[in-house]
């Protein structure tokens, strides 16, 4: 099950509301600085926030291994979404889905 709340303010009080010690949920955030206090087991970052800023890494004016590296990441970020969404439109089957993963997180510790 999912449950989607958006939340007006980015501080503690927010923070602590997010971590009902009797719900054990996964809480999915930006990279706001305000959530670092989260149980690092229950929180998430949004991927397409992930994306975005590795985008902006990619386009880095300077270039050099700041935009090396976004590109990787960037590309290695985009191919998770495309085989997810190709695992959840039942174009692969679970098997060539964590083949396929597998081979992703290789290329990402490489």
């Amino acid at each position: 099950m999912v449950y989607q709340t958006i939340r007006y303010h980015r501080n503690a009080e927010t923070t602590k509301a997010m971590q009902d010690e009797k719900c054990h949920t996964i809480v999915v955030t930006n990279q706001g600085g305000s959530y670092n206090s989260l149980d690092h087991t229950r929180h998430q970052f949004c991927l397409a926030h992930v994306t975005r800023n590795l985008q902006q890494m990619s386009e880095y004016i300077g270039g050099g291994l700041t935009s090396h590296m976004g590109k990787r990441l960037d590309l290695l970020c985009h191919a998770v979404f495309r085989i997810q969404h190709r695992y959840e439109q039942g174009k692969i089957i679970d098997i060539d889905w964590r083949r396929r993963i597998f081979h992703l997180k290789k290329n990402l510790s490489a």
